[in-house]
């Protein structure tokens, strides 16, 4: 068999990392044969090897390189990220060597923009150690310049630039800059979570009231069945005390949900429920939302906190046993929910049922003094 010359070694990288897979069987074919041109193109061919483990290609690696071993190759960060393995907890030691190395990788890995996206992956494991924090943003931007549909990456690395910038106290310098991002993002992909996002980033970090109301505004118009977005604005306006613009959110996030744009139905319920009870004062309302969150999710303990509260602020001390005792069976050891189910009871004069809850406080706890002085204070009623 002919030896094949540099130049036509130097072909086969290009066949080797191509989109057809008819030039990928190629030039593995032709590695197979001609083994001693691995050396000469080992990086793209370590390329390969972390992307396309199923080409069995390593047995011809070997062949000529007796000690090679993915496990050592600076891009084994790259090969554990490409097959779905647990990439997170790598070692200084591999995110040393791929750093040191990674640019002899670059050209190869940034030609096909789905390997490109690997480096987004990359950023987030070396954004994870302070020391390395920075590089972790290169190897994002990388990421987002070199491949499509990026929406994750890019919203990835903006909460990491104002993690950055909220550490070093410049976030209110940069903040231009993080904003001319996100909007250029949704420009090109129009992505609602981009504007969830920018919403969220204008109202928590930045407190730009206005401007927060004037993206979530423009988020629901432009996608009138996202939801989270629904949800997200009506909290925000229940939190300016907005109570008239909070209700006709939450109601419309109800309508979303009930007709197959997903939300937490008993979230949804909860929220009209303190909507109700704190911005209109409208007790029954209140409670009939409280319990259908209930209904939703029996499991759920805001609304059956809320309605705890509700009845013992209208002093509706029947309600407030009712939902008391329902808290209790979640939680039977409670002596704190036993102690005031017997202080309800002596509100509604059942000595005989306040007894048996300090009784049975006492059980779990016998030197529990307010339910031996509750036991007292009844028998001197009696």
């Amino acid at each position: 068999m002919e030896k094949l010359d540099l130049e036509e070694i130097l072909k086969i990288p290009a066949l080797l990392l191509s989109a057809d897979e008819a030039n990928k069987t190629i030039a593995v074919q032709l590695l197979e044969q001609h083994s001693y041109a691995i050396p000469s193109i080992l990086a793209p061919v370590e390329v390969f090897l972390a992307f396309h483990p199923e080409y069995k290609l390593l047995a011809s690696v070997q062949q000529v390189l007796p000690d090679f071993k993915i496990a050592e190759s600076p891009i084994y960060l790259i090969y554990l990220i490409a097959n779905n393995k647990d990439y997170l907890p790598c070692s200084q030691t591999i995110l040393k060597r791929f750093s040191i190395h990674e640019l002899n990788y670059r050209t190869w890995l940034l030609d096909d923009p789905q390997k490109a996206r690997a480096y987004a992956s990359v950023g987030e494991v070396f954004c994870q150690h302070e020391p390395l924090f920075e590089k972790g943003l290169t190897y994002y931007q990388l990421a987002i310049k070199n491949s499509a549909n990026n929406t994750d990456s890019t919203l990835s690395y903006l909460e990491l630039l104002q993690k950055k910038y909220t550490l070093n106290n410049t976030l209110d310098v940069h903040k231009a800059e993080i904003i001319a991002c996100y909007n250029q993002t949704y420009e090109v992909q129009t992505a609602e979570e981009i504007l969830y996002r920018l919403a969220l980033f204008y109202q928590e970090q930045l407190n730009e009231k206005v401007a927060a109301t004037a993206t979530w505004e423009r988020c629901i118009l432009a996608h009138p069945r996202f939801n989270r977005a629904f949800f997200a604005f009506a909290q925000f306006q229940m939190a300016e005390k907005k109570w008239k613009k909070a209700k006709a959110l939450a109601q419309e996030s109800l309508n979303l949900a009930l007709s197959g744009a997903y939300y937490n139905l008993d979230e949804i319920y909860y929220m009209l429920g303190c909507i109700e009870w704190k911005g209109f004062q409208n007790t029954p309302a209140a409670e009939k939302n409280f319990e259908k969150a209930l209904e939703e999710n029996e499991f759920y303990s805001k609304p059956l906190e809320a309605l705890m509260e509700l009845s013992l602020e209208n002093e509706a001390y029947t309600k407030a046993i009712r939902w008391h005792k329902v808290a209790l069976r979640e939680t039977p050891f409670d002596i704190h929910l036993m102690l005031k189910l017997a202080e309800l009871y002596l509100e509604v004069y059942d000595l005989e049922q306040a007894a048996y809850y300090y009784t049975e406080i006492l059980q779990l706890n016998p030197a529990y003094t307010p339910a031996l002085e509750g036991l007292n204070n009844i028998k001197k009623i009696e």
